[in-house]
């Protein structure tokens, strides 16, 4: 019983890691990997996931406060060993439609060894961009 239950979770960790890598597009500095996937295409607008593989996100009093343009879109508290799909919501990623071009965001918690994070991306229409804050 033990070994099946190892090759289910086998299965599914090796499944996951041939999906996700297939949407690989690009790879930003201090950004990490970026993929990109289509969504439905909606007046001009798509959308980006944000999220963090840094445990020391943890630690902040109240999560990484997410910025874009300089507005405030949410906070995420925790951080995932795995890349995130787009379009996911939660402790570990924030989604955000946005108009189709060129955006600036920051990524910015409260304690001392919180990390910050700064940078732009694309957004096109009708897709949506998954970009993870790295270490």
């Amino acid at each position: 019983m033990k070994n099946k239950f190892i090759q289910i979770v086998y299965s599914i960790l090796v499944f996951s890691i041939m999906l996700v890598s297939c949407n690989k597009e690009s790879f930003i500095e201090n950004a990490g990997a970026i993929s990109v996937v289509g969504t439905n295409p909606t007046n001009n607008t798509g959308s980006i996931t944000i999220w963090t593989s840094n445990p020391l996100v943890t630690i902040c009093s109240a999560g990484l406060r997410i910025s874009i343009d300089g507005n405030f879109k949410g906070s995420i508290s925790d951080y995932s060993s795995v890349d995130i799909n787009c379009g996911t919501n939660g402790t570990k990623s924030i989604t955000i439609i946005l108009s189709e071009g060129s955006h600036s965001y920051t990524a910015n918690g409260t304690g001392t060894f919180c990390p910050k994070y700064s940078g732009s991306f694309t957004v096109k229409k009708g897709k949506c961009v998954a970009l993870e804050l790295t270490k």
